[in-house]
């Protein structure tokens, strides 16, 4: 019936958006998207929709998706600045995407509407005390000054590398954070934090215990190699704070 009345009208918004959601009932995705999408280009500001389509989108795992998903509650959020849905959703967004702040800021908004004895409450004001401790932990940064004995800067090769990384004390070698760069002038003072990740999913502040480690590299690769050149590692409990590293063996 919905689709001998689409066919018949077009152009009715609420027929795709009702359509729409009856895909996504059946589980047929794909047709849901292309549904929710034809409603919103005839009426690009119902909230409803905006949200519907969101939340569909949100089941993917998908960079580009989750960015869109965001830009639609953005809007359904411009037009109705307190809609719990919305808040709602935006703050799951939001985490999914380590944008920590953001979660915050719309499950606080969220709390403040919702009685205390709501169901919703408590799971709420736990993701935001959980979004806290990851924004905080996000905020770290370890401040690193690597000097050179005299012994090991004559064994410089030309064009060396120098890495300033820190790895897990206990787990895998993988830097969580790397500063990559070549080796000019000695005594040189980097920053690490997760900016500074090499995978978007293992960072600085996801580690229980760092383990700081500085290489010159003669080969441009952070792996181990016969000629390079290695400060002693330091291992530190996670905290925002400066340290000194000096290579001088190899």
């Amino acid at each position: 019936g919905l689709r001998q009345r689409l066919a018949q009208e077009p152009n009715d918004a609420v027929a795709w958006l009702v359509y729409a959601r009856t895909m996504v009932a059946l589980g047929s995705l794909e047709q849901a998207m292309e549904a929710y999408k034809k409603s919103l280009q005839l009426e690009p500001n119902r909230v409803g929709t905006l949200l519907g389509y969101a939340q569909l989108l949100l089941q993917s795992q998908d960079d580009e998706l989750l960015r869109e998903a965001a830009v639609h509650l953005g809007r359904a959020l411009e037009l109705e600045p307190f809609n719990m849905d919305g808040l709602s959703l935006l703050g799951f967004v939001a985490f999914q995407r380590g944008d920590w702040q953001q979660a915050v800021t719309a499950w606080e908004l969220l709390l403040h509407q919702l009685p205390t004895d709501d169901e919703r409450y408590q799971p709420i004001a736990a993701a935001v005390a959980e979004s806290k401790q990851r924004l905080a932990a996000s905020e770290l940064q370890l401040t690193v000054t690597v000097t050179l004995t005299d012994a090991a800067r004559e064994q410089i090769p030309t064009g060396a590398t120098l890495f300033v990384y820190v790895v897990a004390a206990e787990g895998p070698r993988m830097p969580a954070a790397v500063v990559r760069q070549p080796v000019t002038e000695c005594p040189v003072t980097v920053t690490l934090s997760d900016a500074n990740a090499m995978l978007p999913d293992y960072r600085l502040s996801q580690l229980s215990q760092w383990q700081v480690m500085a290489r010159i590299s003669a080969d441009e690769q952070i792996e181990a190699a016969p000629d390079d050149l290695d400060a002693e590692p330091v291992v530190m409990d996670p905290a925002t704070a400066a340290i000194e590293l000096t290579i001088d063996h190899p």
